[in-house]
Parts: C-alpha cells; sequence; structure tokens
C-alpha cells in the first residue's frame, strides 16, 4: 500500500509537470523532462520514454528519449525478440519482467541486463481516451533488486496523469508549430494578416500587414478600428452572416479579404441597415466576435490611374466596372448581384472585353493586364 510520503512524491510530481508543461518546446524535451523527474522523485534512475506504433498494437517505438541508458543497450533491448512475443504483453497495462515465469533463464536477461547490471525492469502504458499512446520502462540496479507492488501502484497513478498530460501537450505542440508556421510564412510572403476582436480591437497584426496599412496613412494601430468601420465593414455588411466566406474589398490598391469566425444574426444587419442610411444613427456591435482579415497589395490595380489604354481600347465605364470585379475574383453570378444586371448581360460585356483586348478567357485578360500596367 501506497503511504502519504508516496502520495506527497505523485503529487510533486504532478505539479512539476503542470508548472512545466507549456515551458518545454519540443517533444523530447517533454519526454526527457518525465524521465528526469521519475530519477530526482522516485529514484527511478533508469528511464526509456517512448510513442507506441499507431498502426500496431503495443509495438514499441525506437523514437525515445532516455535518462542515464547506454545507447548500444537501449537498440539491443528494444530490439529484442522477446517484445515481439504476445505472450509477454498481456492484458495489464504495467508488467514487471521479474514476475513472469523463469525469467532468469531468458536470454535477454543473461546476456544484456546482467551485463549492464539491470536486475529487473517495469513496463507501463500511456493512455488516452481509451487508446495507448506511449510508453515507459523503468530499470532497477543489480543492488536494488525487483520492482514490488508498490512499485506498481505508483505507475499506474502516473500513467493516468502522464496519458491525459502527454495528448494534451502533443495537441498543444502541434497547435504551436502551425501557427508559428503560419507567423513565420507569412513574414516571407507578402500576405498582411490583422486579428480582430469586436471589429474593433486588433489582437494580432504582422509587420506586412503594419507595412500595408502605413502605406494607408495608419501608422498608430490604435485608429484602426476607425479605418475598419469607415472602410471595410460597410462593404461586407451583408456577406458577413456566413462564417465560412471570403469576404473581398479593395481599398485603394490593397485587397482585404475578411472572414469571421462566429456567424452573426439578422438583428445586427438590419441595425447596420440603420446605421447605414442614418448617420446618427448607432448601433451596438455584437460581441464575442473574432475576424480574421488577409491584405495584399494589388499590383494591378494602378492601370486604371496611371494608364490611360481604357480609352486606347474603348473601354465603357460599365466594362471597367466587370474589370475591377474580374480582378477580385469574382463570378459572372456575384458580378451581376453586384453591378444589379442580368447574369446574361454580365457574360455579354465579358466577351466584348474579350474582344477588344483581344484575348479568349480571363487568365489570357489578367495576363494581358499585367503587361499593360
Amino acid at each position: 500500500m501506497l503511504n502519504i510520503n508516496d502520495f506527497e512524491k505523485i503529487n510533486t510530481f504532478k505539479d512539476t509537470i503542470q508548472k512545466n508543461l507549456f515551458i518545454v518546446n519540443k517533444t523530447g524535451s517533454y519526454r526527457k523532462m518525465v524521465s528526469e523527474l521519475l530519477c530526482d522523485i522516485f529514484h527511478y534512475n533508469h528511464v526509456i520514454f517512448g510513442y507506441l506504433n499507431p498502426s500496431k498494437d503495443k509495438e514499441l517505438s525506437m523514437d525515445v528519449a532516455t535518462h542515464k541508458i547506454d545507447h548500444k543497450f537501449l537498440q539491443i533491448f528494444l530490439g529484442s525478440s522477446l517484445f515481439q512475443e504476445k505472450s509477454f504483453f498481456d492484458d495489464e497495462d504495467v508488467i514487471v519482467f521479474s514476475e513472469k515465469n523463469n525469467y532468469t533463464k531468458r536470454r535477454i536477461f543473461k546476456e544484456l541486463m546482467t551485463d549492464h547490471n539491470f536486475s529487473d525492469f517495469m513496463l507501463f502504458y500511456l493512455s488516452y481516451g481509451g487508446k495507448k499512446n506511449a510508453f515507459i520502462i523503468l530499470f532497477k540496479e543489480g543492488s536494488q533488486g525487483k520492482f514490488v507492488p508498490k512499485d506498481k501502484q505508483i505507475a499506474r497513478y502516473l500513467a493516468d496523469f502522464l496519458g491525459a498530460s502527454y495528448s494534451n501537450y502533443t495537441s498543444y505542440l502541434g497547435l504551436k508549430m502551425t501557427n508559428d508556421l503560419l507567423i513565420t510564412q507569412t513574414e516571407y510572403y507578402p500576405i498582411g494578416i490583422i486579428i480582430t476582436e469586436n471589429f474593433s480591437t486588433a489582437s494580432y497584426v504582422n509587420n506586412i500587414a503594419k507595412n500595408y496599412l502605413s502605406e494607408l496613412g495608419i501608422t498608430d494601430m490604435r485608429y484602426f478600428n476607425v479605418f475598419f468601420s469607415n472602410y471595410i465593414l460597410p462593404n461586407v455588411k451583408y456577406e458577413l452572416l456566413s462564417s465560412v466566406k471570403n469576404n473581398i474589398i479593395r481599398h485603394k490598391n490593397f485587397i482585404f479579404s475578411m472572414n469571421t469566425t462566429n456567424a452573426l444574426s439578422e438583428t445586427f444587419y438590419s441595425s447596420l441597415e440603420k446605421a447605414s442610411s442614418n448617420s446618427n444613427n448607432l448601433f451596438k456591435l455584437p460581441q464575442n466576435i473574432t475576424s480574421i482579415i488577409y491584405i495584399m497589395k494589388d499590383e494591378l490595380s494602378s492601370y486604371s490611374k496611371n494608364n490611360d489604354y481604357f480609352n486606347e481600347y474603348s473601354i465603357t465605364k460599365k466594362e471597367e466596372a466587370i474589370i475591377d470585379l474580374i480582378l477580385l475574383g469574382k463570378s459572372n453570378k456575384l458580378i451581376s448581384e453586384e453591378l444589379d444586371i442580368r447574369v446574361n448581360t454580365v457574360r455579354v460585356h465579358i466577351q466584348n472585353i474579350y474582344k477588344k483586348f483581344n484575348v479568349s478567357n480571363r487568365t489570357e485578360l489578367l495576363f494581358k493586364l499585367n503587361l499593360l500596367k
């Protein structure tokens, strides 16, 4: 039976893991930390902490962290035929080698463990959600004798905790790596990213977004809400109802693509409509709305200001408006809705545009515009 001192050690172990869980920055560091604590707190001086092969039940992976284990011993030990024997892996989650029949006659004991002064080992699995995800093997030195029932009880207490802790940590690590990759990649590719809370507070702005906003005259992010409310929000007031749509807005020579992570209510839109029609009519914005805004610099948008080829190609005002929407990636249906004309009329205008630029599709048109900018 475990005594008060044993439970104090278990609680100290758990508290230390929880305090340091999100400080370690990779899986190997987490397993190394656990291995060292097993030694420091419980005096299990020799530890192997590894994955289980997800495709095969209870197959031990060679991807491990160790504490005071010789690497040559590790390779021979984990590669031993012992771990291929189904009879060795019974239904228990804690397995003690010395409890097996004739364990001292086994080759792994006579030719490997005794050479490294090990008298016994205990293997236990970590599980979470009914699925085993890792294993830990502890060794006793010759002078320490065998593992006893008390050791198995400690292992069971630790296994439940570590199973959940390890699963939570690997999930966190995966999210952190994805987030770090996103931030790193957007520093290399010209995409600005702004994350806003409740259409006002910018909780994250990458450097590219800061540069783009600076070009638009916003050098202090405290004034971003004014810009957002006046130039971005009014253009997407109806489209934001769907949290899965991309809402694309052009402002000057920049394209803003906006997503909300929460769908908005119809009440919000009716309030916004009233506010739009009457500048003195204020409305309350919904709470707990997170928006992700992507910004790209539209190099093609300068054509209408810096070039007079519209006149050269006899482009009408209606055709110019359609070209603007084509550059935003709008479909014929969306163009018809935005310009309040029939889809067939849009098709006719587009065919006329193709003829004037001597192209046959949108790809060729975009290429031609890029050459002419």
